[in-house]
């Protein structure tokens, strides 16, 4: 495991590239129009490269903690799933949904397993990949339904799921890896080079949002509980639960992590979409992304 120092500064090296996003949103590199298709470039192509190379020199002791990410994974959004709107259940419909949901569906894929990585190596990769399993699963059904009533079948649902690039990832890289089929260097080569870019352009996108966000009113009632909510009581509770069950200090640190990510870049989007409170999904996501910096390391160190 990482020492608290090793972890400050990679966080250090993360925050400057969020800072490189803030300057990139001033100078008008990144808009509100082209970020969109910046996510979409990480979360379609990227971040599947970094997932698919980390597959490679799988073995089975990493399947074995993989399967392990995978029930804790499930545990923990099944949780959030059933109590996680208690919390929100006395404010205004709009808002209550906007948080239930943010609570559930975090950005542990887009900004979380970037930092995994940083953290971690190819091991934390894999693990985070497998914990987004679930995740993706919970976002897809559970998540929407929060917003609005469900308007995908159960068929279209699961093909959204299956031909999502991050599980296509997965389960092609997973093949690869066991089968122990030869790979060309240029392709190993290739599949790295992309892998490398997932980081300092996951963290230079936040850091857009964040030089994109009002300062007014920031900490309002719903801010504050939402940051006591998934920023503070959820990392502890999976923190002193992994520390109590004894789980390997890999994946209880990656869940750790995991559970510290902020709201998920695309809460905005999805509160204009549904009529929501659009102005509290965007102090959301940018609060948590601000916290998620330094309560990570300081969560970690305690693994």
């Amino acid at each position: 495991m990482a020492t608290f120092f090793e972890m400050l500064s990679i966080q250090l090296v993360l925050i400057v590239y969020v800072l490189a996003g803030v300057l990139a949103y001033r100078k008008r590199m990144i808009t509100d129009q082209n970020r969109p298709a910046l996510i979409k470039l990480i979360v379609e192509i990227l971040v599947p490269a970094l997932i698919f190379k980390s597959f490679f020199n799988i073995t089975w002791n990493i399947i074995e903690l993989s399967f392990q990410t995978l029930i804790i994974a499930t545990i923990i959004y099944t949780t959030i799933t059933l109590f996680g709107g208690f919390f929100f259940r006395d404010l205004p419909e709009k808002q209550a949904k906007i948080l239930h949901y943010a609570t559930l569906c975090n950005s542990a894929g887009f900004a979380g397993l970037p930092i995994v990585t940083s953290l971690f190596g190819e091991l934390g990769a894999i693990l985070a990949a497998v914990y987004l399993i679930p995740h993706r699963i919970f976002t897809y059904t559970i998540g929407i339904s929060l917003l609005v009533k469900q308007e995908k079948s159960f068929k279209e649902t699961l093909l959204s799921f299956i031909k999502n690039p991050m599980i296509l990832a997965v389960i092609f890289g997973l093949v690869l890896g066991l089968s122990q089929i030869p790979i060309p260097n240029f392709i190993m080569n290739s599949f790295d080079g992309l892998s490398r870019t997932v980081t300092p352009l996951s963290m230079i996108t936040i850091g857009s949002i964040i030089g994109s966000v009002k300062m007014e009113a920031l900490f309002e009632k719903a801010v504050i509980r939402f940051v006591g909510v998934r920023m503070l009581l959820i990392p502890l509770i999976v923190l002193l639960s992994l520390k109590f069950l004894q789980v390997d200090e890999q994946i209880a640190g990656m869940c750790v992590v995991m559970a510290t990510m902020p709201a998920g870049a695309t809460t905005p989007i999805l509160a204009a979409k549904y009529d929501l409170d659009v102005a509290l999904a965007s102090k959301l996501t940018f609060v948590s992304i601000i916290l998620s910096l330094f309560l990570s390391p300081a969560f970690l160190a305690f693994v």
